[in-house]
């Protein structure tokens, strides 16, 4: 009866001891203050990808407006090496700025790199994740973030959302906890695999929707819900897209476009296909060109 004793005392003593480390490493955790990590994209040599020279004269864009446009919050700015995209001409152009840097030489593109970059960060920590076409036109863009963060907690938020394929939150300034990231259970090794991540019916939006965290449009006038995605003014595709705080090349896109095309593309990424509608759209914009070279008031 005594060993016995002994022997569960034993057994006792090493469950508290595992116990009480459990809690000092969750209390450490607690204590350790999570850092908000940017990811911004050099892209390298991928196949099918641009050439270098194009984004090398994006890399220059998201510096020189990373700097002209101050994020208004602290964080750490991480250069992500895609499959050797980080030269020195493209380190040169953020001369002056604080920067770490991470090596990725997968088949991922933009997103398999964020997805990479992710995985090399504590759970704990959040990652807002730029794309190489990234950049921006107004300043306090991560500020607003953290703000909208306090409302409306681990969520994923977006710069800008649309509804072709599926709602979603656009693959380009997305902002989540990095805990989202190592969960989401679809790994992106190819481009189709970015599609999926950004657009797919299993995409981060949805997987973030499913498992309860929610999805939030985040921009300079509101913040809105999946359902609402589409409704505010100004945003990706409608209108002038100044309600938006971060830009790439399909807002460049949509801006540079014909009147014809403009309604084209607002139509996919209001995800409604009803053809009634945009034909109506469209015959009203053809008719009053048609009135506007006839000098018709």
């Amino acid at each position: 009866m005594p060993h016995t004793s002994l022997r569960h005392s034993n057994r006792s003593a090493q469950f508290l001891n595992i116990h009480l480390k459990l809690l000092s490493v969750v209390d450490d955790l607690l204590k350790r203050k999570s850092m908000i990590n940017l990811t911004f994209i050099c892209a390298g040599n991928t196949p099918g990808a641009p050439l270098a020279e194009v984004y090398k004269n994006a890399a220059k864009r998201f510096a020189d407006t990373y700097k002209a446009f101050p994020a208004g919050f602290s964080h750490r700015l991480v250069l992500v090496n895609s499959n050797n995209g980080l030269t020195p001409e493209i380190s040169a152009f953020f001369e002056g700025v604080l920067y770490d840097t991470i090596t990725y030489r997968g088949s991922g593109w933009d997103i398999g790199a964020h997805q990479f970059a992710a995985l090399t960060m504590p759970p704990e920590d959040w990652i807002m994740c730029f794309s190489s076409w990234a950049y921006f036109r107004q300043e306090g863009w991560l500020r607003a973030f953290v703000e909208a963060r306090k409302i409306h907690g681990d969520a994923l938020h977006g710069s800008t959302a649309s509804f072709e394929n599926n709602p979603h939150i656009r693959g380009t300034g997305f902002f989540v906890r990095c805990e989202r990231m190592h969960r989401y259970p679809h790994g992106v090794n190819s481009r189709d695999e970015s599609f999926e991540f950004e657009s797919g019916p299993d995409s981060l939006t949805q997987w973030c929707i499913r498992q309860g965290y929610g999805a939030w449009l985040v921009t300079p006038q509101i913040t809105v819900g999946p359902e609402h995605f589409r409704v505010p003014d100004k945003i990706f595709r409608r209108e002038d897209q100044s309600n938006i705080y971060t830009y790439d090349k399909h807002t460049d896109a949509f801006e540079n476009s014909s009147e014809e095309k403009k309604l084209k593309l607002a139509s996919l990424a209001d995800g409604t296909w009803q053809v009634k509608k945009y034909s109506a759209r469209l015959a009203y914009s053809w008719l009053s060109g048609l009135v506007k070279k006839a000098g018709i008031n």
